[in-house]
């Protein structure tokens, strides 16, 4: 009967024609947010309107000069890619799967052949694993030690050679049940490759606290010079080593596990409330451009979601030139909440200001406790950040601080 109702509909012409459709363009139309196949009228559109392409991105430096040329370092290695399309005897990779496909290979390949590592631990394995396996097998004269930590491995033993299971280490448990002398093995050079796990965050729906300080612990041991890349780097952040990051680092100062708990739930990590709007538009396939705020001067996570939930509601005093001109005189202390590299850009500096970076005055308490009783004045760029700073600062118990109105902007219009 069912067999007979599915041939009934599929003759009439309204279900035969979206049948049709269906098969042609899948479960969603064309320029839907979920459809690989755009919308024919706005690709037409865009033609016509030959709108050139943004060559910067606020806020976010692409090191454009830096990449295009490693990727020309890359690029004499493309000419020997060893991977087929189709699965293939004699290659454990190939590009046609549903985790791991061209351009994921591709980059990852060069990777390899450029820095050659003697050593690499890999923490999340699979299709990745196999592109390794592949590509120092070919192209190194000295087989690295490899290391696949996953605790799923069904997949990646199913892409094995016969002799690869005796040539490679693995380790079949989650990465924080791992010895973390385990990482002390690594040198400068060598790899440590995390596949789409998450590695630094615990704000994020699924987040632990817990987990994240074990992971942390595989850290203690690595040699101070091991460099450390930012994930994101934005507001010229830039690779320090882990020397450094112990020093300044507070999610690496914390000795105790509790300790790192209680402070990860003190910090309220989340984010803005602004990038919740975000968030709902995204989720909703929204094409408007105008149908979310977004503030051009402000972190979206860094610093509202490190504020008490309160913070936000207080309500801060501000100050024209002058009168702060009259309150430094006096003794109040100037604090220019900018990134450093902001100090010394056209807008320059106000002379005798103390440089605490908006991201790190929740951090700074300690530092501040002198001046608790004293009066402080914030500046940042337009007043935004500094407003930011001034709620966490009197959220803290600081009680005389105020903003100066404007900014940078406004102290250089006079």
């Amino acid at each position: 009967m069912k067999r007979l109702i599915k041939t009934l509909l599929g003759k009439l012409p309204y279900i035969k024609e979206l049948y049709q459709k269906f098969q042609k363009q899948g479960a969603y139309p064309a320029g839907h947010y979920y459809s690989p196949i755009p919308d024919k009228d706005e690709v037409l559109a865009y033609i016509d309107s030959k709108k050139p392409l943004r060559r910067e991105l606020p806020g976010v430096n692409l090191n454009e000069e830096n990449q295009l040329k490693l990727l020309h370092e890359y690029s004499q290695y493309y000419e020997e890619l060893p991977f087929p399309e189709k699965q293939k005897q004699g290659c454990r990779y190939y590009y046609e799967n549903s985790w791991y496909s061209y351009s994921d290979a591709i980059f990852l390949y060069g990777f390899l052949r450029k820095h050659k590592p003697k050593s690499i631990i890999e923490i999340g394995s699979g299709f990745s694993s196999a592109v390794i396996l592949d590509t120092t097998e070919r192209f190194f004269s000295q087989r690295p030690e490899i290391t696949f930590i996953e605790p799923y491995p069904d997949r990646l033993k199913s892409l094995f050679k016969s002799h690869d299971e005796s040539q490679v280490r693995m380790i079949e448990k989650k990465v924080q049940e791992v010895p973390p002398e385990l990482f002390s093995s690594l040198e400068s050079g060598d790899f440590l490759f995390i596949e789409d796990a998450g590695a630094g965050r615990d704000d994020l729906p699924g987040g632990s606290a817990e987990s994240h300080y074990n992971s942390l612990q595989k850290l203690k041991d690595l040699p101070g010079d091991l460099m450390v890349y930012p994930a994101h780097e934005y507001r010229e952040r830039k690779p320090s080593n882990l020397d450094q990051q112990r020093l300044k680092n507070p999610h690496m100062q914390l000795k105790t596990k509790q300790g790192y708990m209680d402070y990860i739930e003190a910090l309220k990590l989340g984010p803005a409330d602004w990038m919740k709007d975000v968030l709902a538009a995204n989720y909703k396939c929204s094409r408007d451009p105008n149908a979310v705020w977004i503030p051009t001067d402000v972190p979206a996570c860094e610093v509202k979601g490190t504020m008490n939930p309160n913070a936000g509601d207080i309500d801060v005093h501000y100050v024209c030139n002058d009168t702060m001109k009259v309150a430094v005189e006096e003794g109040a202390l100037l604090i220019d909440v900018r990134e450093p590299y902001e100090l010394d850009d056209q807008l320059g500096h106000i002379e005798g200001v103390m440089n605490i970076p908006v991201g790190q005055v929740s951090h700074s308490m300690d530092k501040l406790a002198e001046y608790k009783d004293q009066p402080i004045v914030m500046v940042c760029r337009s007043g935004a950040r500094a407003t930011t700073a001034a709620q966490i600062l009197i959220t803290g118990g600081f009680g005389d601080v105020v903003v100066l109105e404007g900014g940078m902007l406004g102290y250089r219009r006079g």
